[in-house]
């Protein structure tokens, strides 16, 4: 079967040179076969080992094969899930990243915007203050007393009252 490109790179890593964590019943299996493939010395005849013990050799090597491809196996299952959440990682880092940046300048823009605000409150509460004031200091000097209103109009003069002024300076 055809290896994936994951699973290639995930044997090679660093991670899967580490050793295989096996059960005590496992290593109990493979102590026994080594144990029996050690101390036997290979027969001169083949007739004189069993039938039975080549068989359970077979069987228990055949054992500690399967164990030891699951555990090759899980190995590198783990080593995709590894390497995947590694990915996930550096994408949630360059994310946050942005985040900080982006937060940044938003807060920088609304700051300005605040001052601008203050700024323009401020001009607009001293040019009402200038206005009041000069209100009052005009009240004050007398300028708006009411002294000093316009006097009340007086009507036009009637045409009798022109020719008695116009007769008076003539004479």
């Amino acid at each position: 079967s055809k290896m994936s490109l994951r699973r290639k790179d995930a044997m090679r890593s660093k991670r899967n040179r580490q050793a295989f964590a096996f059960s005590e019943k496992e290593h109990e299996k493979i102590n026994i076969l080594i144990d029996k493939t050690h101390d036997q010395d290979p027969p001169a005849e083949p007739s004189h080992v069993s039938t039975d013990k080549i068989e359970d050799m077979r069987k228990m090597v055949s054992e500690v094969t399967g164990i030891m491809k699951d555990n090759i196996e899980k190995v590198v299952e783990r080593e995709e899930k590894l390497n995947i959440l590694e990915v996930r990682t550096e994408e949630l880092q360059a994310s946050s990243q942005s985040f900080k940046i982006t937060s940044t300048q938003v807060v920088h823009k609304y700051r300005s915007r605040h001052r601008k605000l203050i700024c323009v409150l401020v001009v607009i509460i001293v040019i009402i203050l200038l206005l009041v004031g000069g209100a009052i200091f005009l009240y004050v000097s007398g300028v708006f007393s009411p002294s000093t209103q316009a006097p009340p109009t007086t009507p036009p003069p009637s045409s009798k009252l022109l020719s008695q002024i116009k007769n008076a300076s003539t004479s």
